[in-house]
């Protein structure tokens, strides 16, 4: 088939007319009051050069735009309007306010008479101070900062004490609250190139920090509720033994537990339990603050005596807690005593016979939820012991703990062993407190690597197999089948573990015992 000229010109002009363009960089953009935005249409070269570029706001008139004008055109709304560029059909708008919020819109013609159209809808944000400072009151102890900012228009926040040198990178933080400290809130906001700062002095205000519970008990329920003394946002209930806990939010019910009565508003955590209670229900439960470390909270004694309840959970205290630790830990973040009363007292005696006692602002938090904390203290192997003493009930209650102090890059089990050849033999290292593993490998003394297992698959046959209960468990182990002269002298195990990928390498010796001689029959 064979074209002329003027029907090849046609055929392109015709291309052209179909080819629609695009609004760039979106047809839709929401910008901070005062600030400004850009939008172009994106063209085919099959569009060839602009003649003519037109713009519109809302249902205005449109308006002719220069491409190289340098002074801006003053809208009606007082909006700054450049173009784009010289070669593009576009504008640059600055200082848009509330009554920018509607469609613009963008024309452009080109030499043939052709137009192509676009639309952009734009959505004009509340505007924000750039610099602010914010005085809050909250109670000594441990409290809530947030940045005041409108969560619909930011984007992201960081939250620094400078005097501490702590960064935070959220909008909202659970600190200790002390008289006088500062912190300063960066946003960064929807629709603006700058950040927000804003700078926030605590003011220490008079408040008890003390919980009061209450039992509502009538023919058909049971209601317990804890009333805070300070700023709630979430709250927990513990059954009976630690065995169920519920997360309770405003109106929830599960088809058995109803939170109807919690009310974050009022400081109000709230349990109701239908009649006839279970037997896994009966005994003492908490209803504590989630949102803050250490928690607060309330004690409930449901279903039996409350003399009865409290001589059951005593019995539980004679077993000996282990607490893990490193030997290159720096100190032991936490040890939390825990009786079935409110507590009036408690301390800590550490191996060496050294005695410690809780934070005041923590022990007033956790004392009514039975509760005794004690932070960061120092890395010692052996029994200790946390004596408690409370409301109703005088004496004073004595727990046991043994901490246990490991490597943390694990330990091997076999480091040396001797056998006959022929025979089979199990060499074995472990990751520190059983923590699982993700890859187990051994070395032979010949340089060449045993992948044993991982957490796809464990190898179960072969001359080196796995051994051990699992990597689940932290053993990396290798079971070596009729040893031979190949096997003997340096292995090496390697084990990679799953929470923090931290690779540990051990070495182990593999002898061969001696050979009986025997002496040739003549």
């Amino acid at each position: 088939m064979r074209f002329e000229i003027n029907e090849l010109v046609l055929l392109a002009i015709a291309f052209a007319r179909h080819c629609a363009g695009m609004m760039r960089p979106s047809d839709a953009l929401s910008v901070m009051a005062g600030e400004g935005f850009t939008a172009y249409l994106d063209l085919p070269k099959t569009f060839g050069a602009i003649e003519n570029c037109w713009f519109q706001f809302g249902a205005e008139e449109k308006i002719k735009l220069d491409l190289n004008a340098a002074n801006a055109i003053i809208t009606a709304n007082a909006e700054e309007v450049l173009p784009f560029s010289s070669t593009v059909c576009g504008i640059r708008v600055n200082k848009v306010s509330y009554a920018s919020a509607d469609t613009w819109k963008l024309e452009v013609e080109n030499a043939f008479g052709d137009y192509e159209r676009g639309e952009l809808k734009l959505s004009v944000l509340a505007t924000h101070k750039k610099h602010f400072n914010t005085s809050v009151q909250l109670a000594i102890g441990e409290g809530a900062i947030s940045c005041s900012l409108s969560d619909t228009a930011t984007k992201e926040c960081k939250i620094i004490d400078h005097k501490r040198n702590q960064v935070w990178n959220s909008c909202n933080i659970y600190t200790t609250i002390k008289p006088n400290r500062t912190f300063d809130c960066y946003t960064k906001n929807w629709g603006s190139m700058t950040q927000s700062h804003e700078h926030i002095v605590v003011e220490a205000k008079n408040s008890s920090l003390y919980t009061t519970a209450s039992v509502t008990e009538g023919d058909d329920s049971v209601v317990m509720r804890c009333q805070f003394k300070s700023e709630l946002r979430g709250c927990q209930a513990e059954s009976p033994g630690g065995k169920t806990e519920l997360d309770l939010m405003e109106g929830l019910y599960n088809g058995r537990y109803s939170a109807y009565d919690t009310l974050y508003s009022k400081q109000r955590c709230a349990l109701e339990i239908p009649k006839p209670l279970k037997e896994s229900e009966l005994g003492l439960w908490r209803l504590y603050n989630t949102e803050v470390v250490p928690p607060t909270g309330c004690l409930f004694y449901i279903g039996k005596p409350k003399a009865q309840i409290m001589a059951e959970e005593l019995n539980t205290l004679n077993d000996i807690k282990q607490v893990h630790a490193y030997d290159t830990d720096k100190n032991i973040e936490l040890f939390t005593c825990e009786v079935p009363f409110i507590i009036y007292d408690c301390y800590l005696r550490d191996p060496n016979n050294t005695v410690y006692f809780p934070d005041a602002i923590r022990f007033e938090r956790t004392r009514t939820y039975g509760q005794c904390h004690f932070s960061n203290m120092p890395v010692i192997a052996g029994s200790w012991i946390c004596g408690a003493r409370g409301h109703d009930y005088a004496k004073e209650v004595l727990q046991n703990f043994e901490v246990i102090v490991k490597p943390k890059v694990g330990e091997v089990l076999t480091e040396s062993l001797k056998l006959r050849r022929g025979k089979a033999v199990e060499l074995i290292c472990q990751s520190a407190f059983e923590e699982p593993l993700t890859h187990c490998a051994f070395i032979d003394p010949l340089g060449r690597v045993h992948l044993v297992g991982t957490a796809h698959s464990i190898k179960t046959a072969g001359h080196v197999k796995y051994y051990g209960r699992g990597l689940l468990w932290g053993d990396c182990g290798a079971q070596i089948m009729e040893t031979n002269s190949d096997d003997y002298g340096i292995w090496k195990c390697q084990f990679v573990t799953f929470a923090d990928k931290r690779t540990s390498i051990f070495t182990l010796r593999l002898r061969e015992s001696g050979r009986r001689l025997y002496k040739r029959k003549l």
